[in-house]
């Protein structure tokens, strides 16, 4: 009897360690967010050539609207070829507004209805302004970028991020 209860004992304790294992979040770091495929559509070229601009549309697949934050602000980053200070990418530089000129600030949020499409387009242009109204220009050069969509999940209502990774050859 008492081998009976230390088998039922130590049974009830693999099954409890076992769902406590199954149900611990991975704790995983990479360079990319965790995408919720069912979410987005995404239509963007793996590369793309010195004449032509990025452009990456996002479709709307799901049920609901789904809220894109800054949907005016490109936001770019140039993954790095060696790590410094921790950082695999650095931001690329873009102007919202061109210098010097009065504009109003941007939408802060943009909602996408189910099908309809938010379209990014790039030229591949880093701009930023010295002095009070001159505008600065640098290429992008080769290498591996990937464009942010900062969301918010229409089921949990969390904010996620997206990256979506492209060449400029």
């Amino acid at each position: 009897m008492k081998i009976y209860y230390r088998l039922l004992s130590l049974f009830v304790i693999v099954v409890f360690l076992a769902i406590v294992v199954a149900c611990k979040k991975a704790n995983r770091t990479t360079d990319k967010s965790v995408v919720i495929k069912s979410t987005w559509e995404v239509d963007a070229k793996p590369t793309y050539t010195a004449d032509e601009k990025v452009v990456i549309r996002f479709k709307n697949i799901t049920e609901q609207e789904v809220v894109v934050f800054d949907p005016l602000i490109v936001v770019v980053e140039q993954k790095l070829k060696t790590k410094t200070e921790g950082k695999g990418w650095k931001r690329m530089r873009w102007l919202y507004c061109p210098c010097g000129a009065s504009c109003p600030p941007p939408p802060h949020q943009l909602e996408i209805t189910k099908g309809d499409v938010k379209t990014f387009v790039w030229n591949k242009e880093e701009r930023w302004c010295e002095g009070a109204m001159k505008t600065k220009t640098l290429k992008a050069s080769q290498g591996t970028y990937r464009l942010q969509l900062r969301y918010q999940d229409p089921t949990t209502k969390a904010v996620e991020t997206y990256y979506q990774e492209f060449n400029i050859d």
